[in-house]
């Protein structure tokens, strides 16, 4: 029989090699669909593991499996592999040497505990109950990895019978573990407008139709406009992330386009800004007579976690970290995951692993302590072991 010790000897004999993986993947963080020099690192412990690699899928994806010696589920673990279009301003010497392009999620953390995982499990394969199914996926960062993964057939062949995710998350403290008792993240819409004026001297504006002026009073108006929308006890966000315009200071826009997204936990809210959003285009193109054309789309569900699953990570967490240690959270996140995509698939549930950061998820001085990556391991190898 595995006990926790045995996982604990194996972490502590290999943690400076885990952390190796995590300096090595975030001096050199790769974008959506682009992680080549990622995949191949992970690809190659997997390789010195004897890990069979089933497939290399979704361009830079991989699904990996641990067939263990006793008949079981098939347990899948998810990791995320890309880095953002952030320039890192930290100090730390281990940096990213990629100039624009920095991990300021966490994303090399969650895979350098992916592979701590695997080295754990390859190495009791014989003790395990069922299967398990490594998943290393692109692309989170612009949510629509989860879909290519699982289109691929990421959660077939064996077939998933329960799906983890494990996210590391400022808002939990340094070595607790948070997860929520149903939803976790949010839902994610993407809303993107263009609209189309005529150009004029910018001294004589009445000559022209102003693009740039018709987007300031459509997004003042659509924040307005949501707020009388939607139950202000309901956790929702309409923000806009990106606003382009103009090719010179002296003529009046006759194109802008903005580009922002919506977050909420509710269907109900959702709808009624879909619906919304086209309502009050019409009506600032009328009072502008500009052209606005809108494209709301919905990208991926809320993150809601299994029940049961629930009830496992936090007995196996207790277990491994105490009492005090293990928080049951209620409030939703607005932050969006397509992780959720999955969780349509298979029960599933999202750990959030605290990490106490000084700075939020994004942030170009993102960084974390190193010691919750052996945690991370133990976490996951326990759950897998208790099935």
């Amino acid at each position: 029989m595995i006990t926790m010790d045995a996982i604990s000897k194996i972490i502590e004999e290999n943690i400076a090699k885990i952390t190796s993986w995590r300096r090595t993947i975030h001096a050199t963080p790769e974008t959506a669909f682009e992680e080549f020099q990622t995949n191949r690192l992970c690809r190659s412990v997997l390789s010195d593991l004897g890990v069979k690699v089933c497939a290399d899928i979704a361009g830079t994806g991989i699904v990996a499996l641990i067939e263990g010696g006793l008949a079981g589920p098939t347990i899948a673990l998810r990791t995320d592999m890309d880095a953002l279009p952030i320039q890192e301003t930290t100090d730390l010497p281990f940096r990213s040497t990629i100039a624009g392009q920095m991990h300021a999620c966490g994303h090399d953390g969650h895979l350098a505990i992916m592979l701590g995982t695997a080295m754990v499990l390859s190495s009791m394969r014989e003790s395990i109950r069922g299967n398990v199914k490594l998943i290393f996926q692109p692309a989170e960062e612009q949510l629509v990895g989860a879909k290519q993964m699982i289109d691929h057939g990421a959660l077939v062949d064996p077939s998933v019978d329960a799906i983890y995710g494990m996210h590391l998350w400022p808002d939990v403290p340094l070595g607790h573990v948070g997860v929520h008792a149903d939803t976790a993240l949010a839902a994610c819409d993407r809303v993107s407008v263009t609209i189309r004026g005529d150009s004029a001297h910018i001294a004589r504006p009445h000559e022209g139709k102003d693009a740039l002026a018709a987007a300031r009073l459509l997004i003042d108006a659509l924040q307005l406009c949501a707020k009388q929308e939607v139950d202000p006890t309901e956790p929702f966000v309409l923000g806009i992330g990106q606003v382009t315009a103009g090719r010179s200071y002296n003529v009046t826009p006759d194109t802008a386009e903005f580009h922002g997204t919506v977050r909420s936990v509710r269907g109900s809210t959702s709808d009624a800004v879909r619906n919304m959003v086209p309502r009050v285009c019409k009506g600032i193109a009328e009072a502008t007579q500009t052209q606005i054309d809108v494209d709301y789309t919905t990208v991926c569900p809320p993150v809601r976690n299994s029940p049961g699953l629930v009830e496992q990570i936090v007995r196996v967490g207790k277990s491994v970290l105490g009492e005090s240690k293990v928080h049951v959270l209620s409030t939703p996140s607005l932050i969006a995951e397509d992780f959720s995509h999955y969780l349509a698939e298979a029960p599933g549930a999202m750990i959030m692993l605290g990490i106490g950061s000084d700075h939020p998820l994004h942030h170009p001085m993102f960084s974390f302590d190193e010691e919750v990556l052996g945690l991370g391991v133990r976490i996951l190898s326990e759950l897998v072991m208790d099935e």
